[in-house]
């Protein structure tokens, strides 16, 4: 009893359409998954194979030139490209020159010409083909098993079944031609050839499922981490936002100490980040200079109240005591990781760009950046509002003796951009305490120039 036949066009035809079917799909995922590498190569190796299917199915109206050798080279490339899809995939190096793919595709394509045009062998045609394709399916599965992380291995090994499976196939296929069909023709009706056709059919289908499982399967693994990133940072801004309340907490009990001084603190620290938005600081260091400035004077909760409070002139050994309070921020802030980027202004504010400055005694560019900012709106403060043994200065006398520090006790690269913003500084420092709590820091409000946070040039100042 003889075993059923079909039409070996009608298995073609069904063979590349399950790989049309994976263009298809590959071609929706392409579209919404660009961001994963290798997805457009398993677009790319379906087409390759689909259009050698199609090659091979015209053998009887088209050239052999362009059916047999050009067809079952569009097979070989289109593998290549979905193995090289699943390196990508998986960011997983190549562990072969580029070069090694050529050869590869050169020898074949000598093969084929040869045994074509010199000598028409379809065995060895056929054998070489179902060779070199199992070769790079096979290393296309140990990947999938070897390289694929926990998460998505579920997936990936389903697809390298798939791709074991045609593997195993192939080379089946290639020995079964070579000693078993010595008289093998492609367009027969032979039973075992069928079924050896009908196996492409199967592994496509499986493999794009395959694929489509590795992609949906990533797909949900990044959304699951998106959402813990975005837990953790929702948490990171909430403990950001504790820190600030508690810094701002330590600048108002600060305030509350020194009646002198009240409002200073935060008058100060808007002026400063508006300054410091004005010479180009970036956004991050803006945070940290923010804090900084609220914490300008923390280190004076260790100066005694006889001598912070004290009503007249302080003696030279009050002084020293005075000048500590630099010293004593820098010991209590930098055990704290978080204030660690907002040292520079509470330990350096009281640095003179002469170098006649305490604690430290740094002259120019030895003092930060942040600190020498901070120096030219303290002053300025000082001198523009009322203290309990003076009188503010007028405003024109105030930018005299802002002028007359530049160079000696201020950055004179400095000081003329402040004087550039003073005339609208208020109202924008009204404006920022009016919209922004103390910790906020909101968009820049104008651009006046750029400053390198290493330099002590500014390049220009923008009307």
């Amino acid at each position: 009893m003889s075993l059923p036949t079909l039409d070996i066009y009608t298995i073609l035809f069904f063979v590349g359409a399950s790989y049309v079917l994976h263009v298809v799909v590959m071609f929706g995922f392409y579209r919404v998954a660009t961001k994963y590498a290798g997805v457009g190569h398993w677009l790319l190796g379906g087409t390759c194979i689909s259009i050698g299917f199609l090659l091979i199915l015209m053998r009887d109206t088209a050239p052999l030139w362009l059916s047999v050798v050009v067809g079952n080279l569009a097979m070989l490339v289109g593998v290549m490209f979905i193995v090289r899809g699943i390196e990508r995939f998986l960011d997983v190096p190549h562990p072969l020159p580029k070069s090694w793919n050529v050869l590869l595709t050169g020898l074949v394509l000598m093969i084929f010409v040869y045994f074509t045009y010199v000598e028409n062998i379809i065995v060895v045609r056929a054998f070489t083909i179902q060779i070199a394709v199992g070769l790079v399916v096979a290393y296309g599965a140990w990947l999938l098993w070897r390289a694929a992380p926990a998460d998505l291995f579920p997936a990936a090994a389903f697809t390298a079944i798939a791709l074991s499976i045609e593997s195993i196939g192939n080379v089946m296929h290639a020995f079964t031609v070579l000693l078993i069909l010595p008289n093998y023709e492609l367009f027969t009706s032979d039973v075992r050839q069928q079924i050896a056709l009908m196996r492409p059919f199967f592994t496509g289908l499986l493999w794009t499922a395959g694929v489509a499982a590795l992609i949906m399967q990533r797909t949900m693994r990044d959304a699951r981490r998106t959402h813990a990133l975005e837990q953790q940072a929702q948490l990171a801004a909430t403990l950001a936002v504790a820190y600030d309340d508690t810094i701002t907490g330590w600048a108002q009990a600060l305030d509350l100490r020194d009646k002198e001084t009240a409002g200073h603190c935060q008058r100060v620290t808007e002026m400063t980040v508006v300054l410091a938005r004005a010479l180009g600081i970036p956004e991050a260091e803006a945070v940290a200079i923010r804090r900084g400035a609220l914490l300008h004077d923390i280190g004076k909760l260790g100066v005694p109240d006889a001598v912070l409070l004290k009503p007249s002139a302080l003696t030279e050994q009050e002084w020293q005591v005075m000048r500590q309070h630099p010293v004593y921020a820098y010991e209590w802030l930098s055990r704290i990781a978080f204030l660690q980027p907002a040292l520079d202004i509470p330990h350096y504010h009281h640095e003179r760009w002469d170098g006649k400055g305490y604690p430290r005694g740094l002259r120019g560019t030895d003092i930060p950046l942040a600190a020498r900012i901070f120096a030219v709106v303290d002053m300025w403060d000082a001198m523009t509002n009322d203290r309990p043994y003076r009188r503010a200065l007028p405003l024109e006398e105030a930018r005299r003796c802002l002028r007359e520090a530049a160079g000696t006790q201020l950055d004179p690269q400095i000081v003329p951009v402040f004087l550039a913003l003073e005339p609208t500084l208020h109202s924008v420092v009204q404006h920022e305490l009016a919209e922004h709590p103390p910790y906020a820091m909101p968009e820049p409000l104008r651009e006046v120039g750029s400053i390198s946070p290493s330099s002590t040039a500014i390049a220009t100042i923008q009307p």
